[in-house]
C-alpha cells in the first residue's frame, strides 16, 4: 500500500476555514474527483442533504449524502 503525507498551512482563522469546508459547493474546488454538487438542502439537525457527481478512473458516478450536524 502506498502512503502519502503532506502538510499545508492555511493562513486563516479556524472558524473561517470550517465555515468554508462546511459548504458542500466548495468541495468541487477542494476535492479533485468531485465534479458537481447540487440540490443542497439544510436538515433540521443542522446537517445537509445533497447530490454529487465525481469521476474515478475515468468513470463518472453520482450519489447523494446526508451529513450530520
Amino acid at each position: 500500500m502506498v502512503t502519502v503525507s503532506r502538510t499545508i498551512r492555511v493562513d486563516a482563522p479556524v472558524d473561517e476555514v470550517f465555515t468554508y469546508v462546511d459548504e458542500p459547493e466548495n468541495h468541487v474546488e477542494m476535492t479533485p474527483s468531485i465534479t458537481d454538487v447540487s440540490n443542497v438542502e439544510p436538515l433540521d439537525n443542522g446537517g445537509k442533504r445533497l447530490d454529487y457527481s465525481y469521476k474515478m478512473v475515468g468513470v463518472s458516478l453520482t450519489g447523494s449524502i446526508r451529513t450530520p450536524e
